[in-house]
């Protein structure tokens, strides 16, 4: 194995802003942002929502949230979650980012009241699997310890079976894969 150190990553062109490593493990970044810390939570179990009815959703995922404590109110947390939904119907589904129990990065409502409003909508060909999904998102949440997750929910006509980190079939077959799911909090200097 090898290992590679630097203090500095700097672009090429002359004046330009240097990436520093610092030696108390922060990371300055160009503009004199840093990050100031990074939290995250993995889900690896396979987990199932039953009768979610069209319109309903899971609410936040239990057992797949991450809190973080902001160093300064003028702070932003950098959001990247990475999941694998599934449902038990080929009808779009969809995924809403949460701090708390207020919905993030989300949608203008167009058409009319039913529209739902979420962070991303996808659908698959088939059921058997669960789909790669990633938010990323820039927030502004201000003060205090604040907690972020993921609800789903589903725009087919009746009650559906949804799931976390698997597909519709779970089984023993070489092509069911177990999923895994994360949530990473970067606390970045105003």
């Amino acid at each position: 194995m090898s290992t590679l150190k630097v203090h500095n990553i700097k672009h090429a062109p002359r004046g330009s802003k240097n990436i520093e490593l610092l030696s108390n493990g922060k990371i300055n970044l160009p503009n004199n942002n840093m990050v100031l810390q990074a939290v995250s939570t993995q889900k690896t179990g396979a987990m199932t929502f039953p009768n979610i009815q069209q319109g309903g959703n899971t609410g936040v995922i239990s057992g797949f949230t991450r809190s973080i404590t902001m160093s300064s109110s003028s702070n932003k947390v950098l959001v990247m979650a990475s999941f694998s939904p599934g449902m038990d119907s080929t009808h779009v589904m969809y995924a809403t980012l949460m701090r708390g129990s207020t919905p993030i990065c989300i949608g203008t409502q167009s058409g009319g009241g039913n529209t739902q409003r979420v962070s991303r909508a996808y659908s698959g060909a088939n059921d058997n699997y669960g789909y790669q999904t990633n938010i990323i998102f820039l927030d502004t949440p201000g003060s205090g310890t604040h907690t972020y997750g993921v609800r789903l929910s589903h725009a087919d006509n009746g009650t559906r079976q949804m799931y976390l980190n698997r597909g519709n079939s779970h089984g023993n077959e070489y092509y069911i894969a177990g999923l895994s799911s994360d949530i990473a909090l970067l606390e970045i200097s105003a």
